[in-house]
């Protein structure tokens, strides 16, 4: 029998010198032995570290051992396991088969049907207990995994009381991890080299332990084969204590995560700057690390990125569950639009699809869409039919909606770009869209059995997406590699950036509770808070190797002040009492450099050839509140994109309403019941709109408290002889003093006195406050819209006689309650002459500033584009 020897290399080694160190101490016990070197296997942690160990065995001369990791050798020693009836390893089959699994329990389809998110979960964690309990079972060789199963069924049992639930959902994980009887590394544990070889960084690996200790240990007929760790790791009992030999890192304090990450930046174009070939990033703050990859690639800087980022959050996937949205039976324009937007819109199509989401802001409803015409319907028709393999109601097999969603992909011709791009080919494979059995023919078996409706199946897809890490394509030429901290370890680097070493993200981090618990992880010889920690800790020591090494923080997170790390503090404590020279921290400075301030001056564009050749009640207010917002507005047709779906506003409401009023003015019987017509009208606008009742139902509220108001008020204006005469009535004149532009506009309301031919009464429907109203006609000349409205009658009714004009408040306590104007007809007079001048002047190359004054700024959303925060001092 052969004792497992042991060499401890020094902590203070740089990588380079570590190898060199390691390659030697292997090459004199293996001539100890008298052992040939050739037939000699050295397990090291990671792929990444093969090169420099090939390089350092080169360096000594002679015949190289067989370098490997448990997984290269198992792969090259035999051909996988057969799939058994136990987790296969991959997310999206296993997912399916655990819920299957949990459904075949006598409580688990009653616990579905009651609560399907809840269950949901439930198989999830039972999967990641499942996939824990065998990578237990695999880190132990054949002959242990009976006793080791035994051990796990006598931790899992117990009966009734706290964790009941979480107590049977691990039994039936370890139940069906244990149908895996064979692993995908028992070929280590039947392979017989001349002696075995590992490195350790980074903390014991149990699967290591367990093999070495079954060679070592000789069986009938079968002798005991030397075995040798070589350990590079700190003193388990207290790692940090280790690490006063080494030099002391620098340590960069920055306000924030935008200022750590231009620091972070800064010190790598530093690092590349002063000659370093190959620059680390290590870092476990994805959000942190994307922006500083931004920073890097925008000064030309190419990284060769090892973590990766969830395939959820890719473009790729994006695209996939647009397709899933869109088919939903209620699905949104806004849905649609996103799609189509997305790349599933024939290039042939693009002007039906301006022309459609045109229809769509000017307020078709969705279920008018197959009435657009042209382009707009030829692309509706195309789309109906992308998305009717999809758009199918009620469950089925999830291989059919594979199948379904395979074909609308290729139909649209995204599957060949998804092919051709590396997040979306990953998307694919995982998703299982190009093969559907993947390599795991119990797979197909699976999603035959699987039914799912569309919700059910986009859950899926999401979740599978969710679970999947997305590696970008490896760039062996970049200079900088950004990678998380395990894989760091015993690596040749010139330089390595630590950002993010604050509590958040370099400290013990919080565990997510699982179905065994940490003490029975810890019985079963699993992974617990305890051993993970120790490897964290065994990690951050094994940076400080590098000599030129630099630890960044931020004082403050999004909501929270953020400490420094735990372990940092320790390690500058050990340093301090050891030395009294403890770690420094600086506070990064960017460079800064004086640049002059340099205001915008009040802009006033001329707009002599360019204006619009009819004006509005709305653009002829604009005119007169800030010249800058008409240029904007209607010389330059600028203006708010309104979103398709969202809460009803107040303008809505507003339009609405109008609409109800109109209907019910227009259909009005003497003698007929004018409250129940006038809820008849609101009912039938509602419907012709299309409108959902729960959203409107506040404005419904309001509404029918308005009606008997409202009717006694029509009332007493049927007995002072005024009538309904017409309702939302299109006007348009050539005022002669406007040099050919067009005044335009719609009138809510005319009212007349058949007893008084020469009397008419126009009636602008508000939703505004009365008192508002009040004081815009208190000051006549003030007024646009009633004069508008006034010149445009005059203009086209000249029968029309007397005319005045009134505002009625529909939406106030005092509703309805009527703002009149005093004299309308001079003030419409005074109105278009002197918009008339206004004209002239502008055709002549005045100017159109912006003034900046008043609350019109508070709304304008030209506010932007003029700049008006930013003038200089006038």
């Amino acid at each position: 029998m052969f004792a497992v020897d042991r060499i401890s290399l020094p902590l203070e080694l740089p990588p380079a010198a570590l190898w060199q160190a390691a390659a030697a101490a292997v090459v004199r016990w293996v001539a100890a032995h008298g052992l040939a070197m050739q037939d000699v296997v050295v397990l090291l942690p990671y792929a990444q570290l093969l090169a420099p160990a090939r390089r350092a065995f080169a360096a000594q001369g002679g015949w190289q051992p067989r370098l490997h990791t448990t997984h290269t050798l198992a792969t090259s020693l035999a051909p996988p396991p057969a799939p058994s009836a136990g987790p296969s390893g991959q997310r999206s089959s296993d997912e399916l088969a655990a819920a299957a699994l949990l459904r075949r329990q006598p409580w688990g389809q009653a616990w579905r049907d009651a609560d399907e998110p809840a269950f949901m979960q439930a198989a999830a964690a039972m999967l990641d207990c499942a996939w824990q309990l065998g990578q237990g079972a695999q880190a132990r060789g054949p002959q242990q995994r009976v006793a080791y199963w035994a051990q796990v069924r006598s931790e899992l049992g117990g009966g009734a009381g706290p964790g009941a639930v979480e107590r049977q959902l691990a039994r039936v994980a370890a139940e069906w991890a244990a149908l895996n009887s064979q692993q995908p590394l028992d070929a280590l544990f039947t392979h017989r080299p001349a002696a075995w070889v590992c490195l350790q960084a980074g903390g014991e690996d149990t699967l290591v332990a367990s093999l070495f200790a079954q060679a070592a240990t000789p069986a009938p007929g079968v002798p005991g084969l030397p075995c040798l760790v070589l350990d590079t790791d700190a003193p388990a009992q207290d790692p940090f204590a280790a690490t006063l030999a080494l030099p002391a890192p620098r340590v960069l304090v920055c306000d924030n995560l935008e200022g750590e990450a231009q620091a972070a930046a800064a010190q790598v174009i530093a690092a590349l700057n002063e000659g370093a070939q190959r620059v680390a990033l290590v870092t476990q703050d994805r959000l942190l690390a994307r922006r500083i990859r931004s920073l890097l690639e925008r000064q030309g800087l190419a990284l060769d990125d090892e973590t990766g980022w969830k395939l959820a959050t890719t473009r790729a996937a994006a695209a996939l569950m647009l397709w899933l949205r869109a088919a939903a039976t209620s699905a949104p324009a806004d849905a649609w639009l996103d799609w189509l937007k997305a790349g599933a819109c024939p290039s042939h199509h693009a002007q039906g699809l301006d022309a459609l989401e045109a229809l769509w802001r000017r307020g078709a409803q969705l279920g008018a869409r197959t009435a657009t015409p042209g382009a707009a319907a030829a692309l509706w028709r195309w789309a109906e039919q992308a998305l009717a393999g999809l758009a199918q109601p009620g469950p089925r097999p999830l291989e059919d909606w594979l199948h379904a969603l395979a074909g609308a992909l290729a139909g649209a011709g995204q599957l060949a770009l998804l092919q051709a791009d590396s997040a979306g080919l990953q998307c694919l494979h995982a998703l299982k869209l190009v093969d559907h059995a993947g390599g795991d023919p119990s797979f197909a078996e699976l999603a035959q059995a699987t039914l799912l409706d569309l919700a059910g199946f986009t859950r899926w897809l999401d979740a599978t997406l969710e679970a999947t890490l997305f590696l970008p394509p490896p760039q062996p030429a970049a200079r900088v590699l950004l990678t998380p901290p395990a894989r760091a370890l015993l690596r040749e680097f010139d330089a390595v950036i630590v950002p993010g070493a604050d509590a958040k993200h370099l400290g013990p981090a919080d565990i997510a509770p699982g179905l065994l618990g940490d003490a029975s992880a810890a019985r079963l010889g699993l992974p617990h808070r305890r051993a993970r920690v120790l490897q964290q800790q065994q990690a951050l020591v094994q940076l400080l190797r590098c000599g030129q090494l630099t630890f960044l923080r931020r004082r403050h997170g999004a909501q929270e002040a953020l400490a420094p790390s735990p372990w940092l503090l320790w390690m500058a404590l050990l340093r301090a009492q050891a030395q009294g020279t403890p770690w420094r921290e600086e506070t990064w400075q960017p460079p800064l450099r004086s640049i002059a301030a340099q205001l915008n001056a009040r802009p006033a564009p001329a707009a002599a050839q360019a204006l619009p050749a009819s004006l509005s009640a709305s653009a002829i207010e604009a005119l007169r509140e800030c010249p800058y917002r008409f240029f904007a507005t209607r010389v330059l047709g600028l203006g708010e994109i309104e979103e398709l779906e969202g809460d009803a506003d107040k303008r809505a409401y507003g339009t609405w309403l109008h609409a109800v009023l109109n209907h019910f003015h227009t259909r009005r019987q003497p003698g007929a019941d004018d409250p129940a017509t006038l809820l008849e009208a609101a009912q039938a606008v509602s419907h012709d709109l299309g409108l959902d009742a729960t959203t409107w139902l506040p404005f419904q509220a309001s509404f029918e408290a308005l009606v008997a108001p409202y009717v006694q008020w029509l009332h007493e204006r049927d007995a002072q002889g005024w009538q309904f005469r017409a309702g939302e009535v299109p006007l348009e004149a050539l005022p002669e003093a406007w040099g050919g532009v067009r005044l335009r506009g719609v009138i809510d309301r005319i009212d007349d006195k058949p007893q008084a031919p020469a009397l008419c009464q126009l009636i602008d429907y508000k939703t505004g406050a009365l008192s508002g109203l009040r004081k815009r006609v208190a000051q006549p000349l003030e007024d646009t819209q009633l004069a508008v409205y006034a010149a445009l009658v005059q203009a086209n009714l000249p029968a029309a006689g007397a005319l005045r004009a009134s505002y009625l408040a529909l939406d106030d306590p005092a509703a309805p309650a009527p703002a009149e104007h005093g004299d309308v007809a001079a003030t419409a007079q005074v109105l278009v002459q002197e918009i008339g001048h206004e004209l002239q002047r502008l055709r002549q190359g005045a100017g159109l500033p912006a003034l900046g004054e008043g609350q019109v700024c508070d709304t304008c959303a030209a506010r932007g584009l003029c700049r008006r925060d930013h003038w200089a001092a006038s």
